[in-house]
Protein backbone atom coordinates (compact mmCIF):
# COMPACT_ATOMS: atom_id res chain seq x y z
CA UNK A 1 0.00 0.00 0.00
CA UNK A 2 1.17 3.44 -0.59
CA UNK A 3 1.90 5.83 2.06
CA UNK A 4 -0.56 9.04 2.00
CA UNK A 5 0.59 11.11 5.49
CA UNK A 6 0.99 11.29 9.06
CA UNK A 7 -1.11 12.72 11.13
CA UNK A 8 0.71 13.96 14.47
CA UNK A 9 -2.02 13.03 17.29
CA UNK A 10 -1.47 13.02 20.73
CA UNK A 11 2.03 11.89 21.12
CA UNK A 12 1.88 9.53 18.76
CA UNK A 13 1.82 9.20 14.33
CA UNK A 14 -0.78 8.28 13.08
CA UNK A 15 -0.11 6.48 9.42
CA UNK A 16 -2.45 6.88 6.59
CA UNK A 17 -2.07 4.36 3.81
CA UNK A 18 -3.91 3.90 0.68
CA UNK A 19 -5.20 0.56 0.46
CA UNK A 20 -5.86 0.42 -3.07
CA UNK A 21 -2.38 2.57 -4.67
CA UNK A 22 -3.81 3.40 -7.93
CA UNK A 23 -7.06 5.04 -6.75
CA UNK A 24 -8.01 8.15 -4.47
CA UNK A 25 -7.44 8.51 -0.95
CA UNK A 26 -11.32 8.66 0.69
CA UNK A 27 -11.92 10.91 3.96
CA UNK A 28 -14.92 9.87 6.35
CA UNK A 29 -14.64 12.97 8.26
CA UNK A 30 -13.93 16.50 7.71
CA UNK A 31 -10.20 17.97 7.94
CA UNK A 32 -9.45 18.90 11.55
CA UNK A 33 -9.43 22.43 10.95
CA UNK A 34 -13.50 22.48 8.93
CA UNK A 35 -14.56 20.05 12.56
CA UNK A 36 -13.37 23.30 14.80
CA UNK A 37 -16.31 25.25 16.09
CA UNK A 38 -16.88 28.65 15.66
CA UNK A 39 -15.71 29.96 18.77
CA UNK A 40 -17.37 33.49 18.12
CA UNK A 41 -21.09 31.57 18.87
CA UNK A 42 -19.57 29.73 21.95
CA UNK A 43 -19.70 30.99 25.19
CA UNK A 44 -18.52 31.02 28.41
CA UNK A 45 -20.78 31.02 31.36
CA UNK A 46 -19.36 31.81 35.04
CA UNK A 47 -20.26 32.23 38.35
CA UNK A 48 -22.98 30.65 38.06
CA UNK A 49 -24.92 29.03 41.40
CA UNK A 50 -24.47 25.52 42.16
CA UNK A 51 -28.26 25.25 41.98
CA UNK A 52 -28.36 26.40 38.57
CA UNK A 53 -29.73 23.83 35.49
CA UNK A 54 -28.86 23.49 32.11
CA UNK A 55 -32.87 24.14 31.62
CA UNK A 56 -32.01 27.26 33.72
CA UNK A 57 -29.58 28.77 30.96
CA UNK A 58 -31.13 27.50 28.01
CA UNK A 59 -33.90 29.27 29.07
CA UNK A 60 -32.26 32.47 30.05
CA UNK A 61 -30.40 32.33 26.73
CA UNK A 62 -33.09 31.98 24.12
CA UNK A 63 -34.29 34.92 24.73
CA UNK A 64 -31.26 36.60 23.10
CA UNK A 65 -31.25 33.79 20.03
CA UNK A 66 -31.47 30.01 19.26
CA UNK A 67 -29.36 27.94 21.48
CA UNK A 68 -27.26 25.14 19.71
CA UNK A 69 -26.24 23.48 22.66
CA UNK A 70 -25.56 23.53 26.41
CA UNK A 71 -23.37 21.91 29.12
CA UNK A 72 -23.06 22.64 31.91
CA UNK A 73 -19.82 21.51 33.53
CA UNK A 74 -20.28 18.83 36.42
CA UNK A 75 -17.65 17.65 38.97
CA UNK A 76 -16.92 13.87 37.80
CA UNK A 77 -16.61 12.35 41.34
CA UNK A 78 -19.58 14.50 43.33
CA UNK A 79 -21.83 15.01 40.49
CA UNK A 80 -22.35 18.46 41.34
CA UNK A 81 -21.99 21.46 39.15
CA UNK A 82 -18.61 22.97 38.83
CA UNK A 83 -20.41 26.83 38.92
CA UNK A 84 -19.43 27.03 34.96
CA UNK A 85 -21.20 26.42 31.52
CA UNK A 86 -20.49 26.68 27.93
CA UNK A 87 -23.63 27.51 25.27
CA UNK A 88 -23.41 27.33 21.72
CA UNK A 89 -25.62 30.50 19.73
CA UNK A 90 -26.70 29.49 16.39
CA UNK A 91 -25.19 33.27 15.26
CA UNK A 92 -22.26 35.10 15.80
CA UNK A 93 -24.37 38.32 16.33
CA UNK A 94 -27.24 36.03 18.73
CA UNK A 95 -23.75 35.13 20.96
CA UNK A 96 -22.72 39.16 21.01
CA UNK A 97 -26.49 40.22 21.58
CA UNK A 98 -26.20 37.22 24.66
CA UNK A 99 -23.02 38.17 25.76
CA UNK A 100 -24.35 42.17 25.77
CA UNK A 101 -27.46 41.72 27.58
CA UNK A 102 -26.54 38.71 30.07
CA UNK A 103 -22.93 39.74 30.89
CA UNK A 104 -23.23 41.05 35.12
CA UNK A 105 -26.97 39.44 35.08
CA UNK A 106 -28.45 38.52 38.78
CA UNK A 107 -28.62 34.59 38.10
CA UNK A 108 -29.55 33.08 41.59
CA UNK A 109 -27.79 35.84 43.61
CA UNK A 110 -24.82 35.97 41.42
CA UNK A 111 -23.77 37.68 39.01
CA UNK A 112 -22.95 36.27 35.34
CA UNK A 113 -19.73 36.37 33.87
CA UNK A 114 -20.79 35.76 29.91
CA UNK A 115 -17.46 35.87 27.68
CA UNK A 116 -16.67 34.50 24.08
CA UNK A 117 -15.15 30.79 25.00
CA UNK A 118 -11.58 29.99 24.44
CA UNK A 119 -10.21 27.07 22.41
CA UNK A 120 -8.54 24.39 24.85
CA UNK A 121 -5.15 24.36 23.27
CA UNK A 122 -4.46 28.39 24.11
CA UNK A 123 -5.04 28.05 27.69
CA UNK A 124 -1.92 27.55 29.52
CA UNK A 125 -0.30 24.72 30.78
CA UNK A 126 -0.63 23.31 34.43
CA UNK A 127 2.94 22.05 34.43
CA UNK A 128 4.11 18.34 34.15
CA UNK A 129 1.51 16.90 36.24
CA UNK A 130 1.74 13.96 38.90
CA UNK A 131 2.39 14.69 42.31
CA UNK A 132 5.88 16.00 42.51
CA UNK A 133 9.14 15.21 44.40
CA UNK A 134 9.74 12.34 47.19
CA UNK A 135 9.86 9.09 47.12
CA UNK A 136 6.53 8.39 49.16
CA UNK A 137 6.25 5.81 51.74
CA UNK A 138 7.72 6.09 55.54
CA UNK A 139 11.47 8.00 56.01
CA UNK A 140 12.26 4.87 58.30
CA UNK A 141 14.85 2.44 57.02
CA UNK A 142 18.34 1.74 56.38
CA UNK A 143 17.89 3.72 52.94
CA UNK A 144 16.77 6.66 54.65
CA UNK A 145 19.50 7.71 56.62
CA UNK A 146 18.01 8.57 59.55
CA UNK A 147 19.41 6.36 62.57
CA UNK A 148 18.24 6.11 65.88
Amino acid sequence: SELVGCIPRFSWLVTIRNPNPSGTVTRTAPPIAERKVNMATKLYIGNLSFGTTEGDLRRMFEACGTVGSCNLIMDKFTGKSRGFAFIEMSTAEEAAKAISELAGKDCDGRPLTVNEAKPREDLPSRGGGGYGGGSGGNSYGPSSGNRF
